[in-house]
């Protein structure tokens, strides 16, 4: 597929019924939307981003710890 112009887009939806052209025009909006959603600034996704003091660390390592000294019953 080459190039699509604005012209190319005015042309055909001059051709569409009204329904047609709103289902297009829905459809643009649609995309429009996602594409805006799935762009992030580097700033937003380090602000995704968790973090762990310390202490969180320290206490997901005791638990680990206690896990590992679980026995498990064999029948």
């Amino acid at each position: 597929m080459g190039k699509v112009s604005i012209e190319d887009i005015k042309l055909k939806l001059s051709v569409l019924s009204y329904d047609a052209r709103k289902e297009v025009y829905d459809f643009m909006s649609f995309l429009i939307y996602r594409q805006k959603r799935k762009k992030k600034s580097d700033k937003d996704r380090l602000l995704d981003v968790s973090v762990w003091s310390k202490n969180d660390i320290k206490a997901l390592e005791s638990v680990a710890g206690d896990i590992n000294r679980w026995t498990i019953e064999k029948l």
